[in-house]
């Protein structure tokens, strides 16, 4: 029987959030059977025997794999593995802390169904360490993506994992090696988007209209901080090595740009804060561009003092509660 849609999860001393996420995909009312469950153990040091009585006992369609690292790779290099035991048409990277929301997944499947997209990205909701309910993710304004240039400007940030679908033909080894030491090497589908949609071969992205996921906040293995101020700057100078010349390299600078001013922005920098991530962290990471918006650091920990958070709001209208 052909698998449609492989559920990919890499994990790391996380069993008992993995079970949540395990859970929420055996009890969707959908054809299991079209769907495959792969998970790769990163040599976890907790113990997963609970996981494995489980597995033991699936719902009879679903299709399961589980590895276990022999060593403990790398963030990038293990996504690439969980990826590779995949031999669906489609990939969904969820997280091991992360889990679908009840009666989702068989719009998942209808929208692979009817619409054939090659990417979509999905909004959902925030929840912190202990499960409570914190907000929503992105909420991206629903739509289909005719226009590729529109869509790498406007979706290149927002693959968060957890939240992507992606056809597997886009998912090629020799990119995703390329940004090994990004963290988002999963994030290589682009070039791949990219190739395609400026050749003028027709593409469908789109955001879809139903969120799908739950995405735990915190209790990450990783520091914000470093995603936003390191690696994500390191990722993009890895897509102007590898990009070729012209339209693609434009797009490049355009989203680097676009994204220096994301990430330099009071409320940004309040957001971070406000998640729990120190803001003196970037002193350290990137120092030229700390000494740059020193300023709005220093405003952003006062406002942060006084519990204010601004995701929602510009500086001009957090300043408006005091004067």
């Amino acid at each position: 029987m052909t698998t449609i849609l492989s559920i990919c999860i890499p994990t790391l001393n996380r069993c008992e959030y993995l079970k949540n996420a395990i859970k929420s995909i055996f009890d969707a009312q959908c054809d299991l059977s079209k769907i495959e469950l792969c998970i790769s153990n990163n040599a976890s040091d907790h113990d997963y025997s609970s996981l494995v009585n489980i597995l033991k006992k699936p719902p009879k369609a679903i299709q399961l794999k589980y590895v276990i690292q022999t060593r403990r790779l790398s963030i990038d290099e293990h996504m690439l593995e969980v990826k590779n035991l995949a031999s669906g048409d489609y990939i969904y990277y969820l997280g091991d802390d992360d889990f679908f929301i009840s009666d989702q997944l068989p719009l998942l499947l209808n929208l692979i169904k009817t619409e054939a997209p090659d990417l979509a990205i999905f909004n959902g909701k925030l929840i912190n360490q202990h499960g409570k309910l914190i907000g929503r993710h992105f909420e991206l304004k629903p739509q289909i993506f005719s226009n590729i240039q529109k869509a790498y400007v406007s979706l290149r940030d927002k693959g968060s994992y957890g939240s992507i679908l992606v056809k597997a033909c886009h998912l090629k080894d020799f990119y995703f090696k390329a940004l090994f030491g990004t963290s988002h090497a999963y994030g290589c589908y682009w070039f791949s988007i990219l190739e395609c949609g400026l050749k003028g071969n027709s593409l469908k992205i789109t955001v879809p209209e139903f969120p799908l996921v739950v995405l735990r906040v915190n209790d990450k293995l990783y520091k914000h901080t470093e995603v936003y101020y390191r690696d994500i700057p390191y990722e993009i100078s890895v897509y102007k090595r590898y990009l070729p010349q012209g339209e693609a390299q434009k797009l490049n600078d355009l989203f680097c740009a676009r994204y220096i001013g994301s990430i330099t922005r009071i409320r940004f920098l309040l957001m971070l804060a406000y998640y729990g991530s120190s803001l003196d962290e970037i002193k350290n990471i990137n120092y030229s561009l700390y000494k740059k918006i020193y300023i709005k650091i220093l405003l952003a920990k006062i406002l942060t003092k006084l519990n204010i958070y601004g995701t929602g709001k510009s500086f001009r209208e957090i300043l408006k509660r005091f004067l």
